[in-house]
């Protein structure tokens, strides 16, 4: 999106210069936890927090109400992260994909069974990245 700038608002000589944010998006802060490494980061609380919070955003966006999130309220080192969470996040994401006509992620254990799947890193960063991608 260009936006033009000057003082005399109608005047033809004003310059144009491109815009910091995407029509109609405000541009997201950084995570919480910006850095996720795979094989070095537990995943915890707080990205799952963060994320909620983002595909919330992005499903009122679409036209879609908010999640109704398993544990609502999810405390840093009382909630233990479950698969439930997840798959969550995950099928509340697809969900706004779908309703802005787009092709869904593709994720790394595409399902995610409890006590079975442990819960990785790599399902923190794939989240984050669908839903950087959705917010442009």
């Amino acid at each position: 999106m260009w936006i033009k700038y000057g003082q005399n608002y109608g005047d033809p000589d004003w310059d144009w210069e491109p815009s910091s944010c995407a029509e109609g998006r405000k541009a997201q802060s950084a995570f919480a936890d910006a850095l996720i490494t795979v094989g070095a980061t537990a995943v915890h609380a707080t990205h799952i927090r963060d994320l909620r919070g983002r595909i919330d955003a992005l499903r009122e966006g679409v036209g879609l109400a908010a999640f109704a999130w398993t544990d609502p309220e999810i405390i840093y080192g009382v909630t233990p992260v479950k698969a439930a969470h997840v798959t969550e996040l995950r099928t509340a994401l697809n969900a706004a994909y779908v309703a802005a006509g787009r092709a869904v992620p593709v994720y790394t254990d595409s399902a995610i069974v409890a006590g079975v799947t442990p819960i990785k890193a790599v399902h923190m960063t794939e989240l984050r990245t669908a839903v950087v991608a959705a917010e442009k």
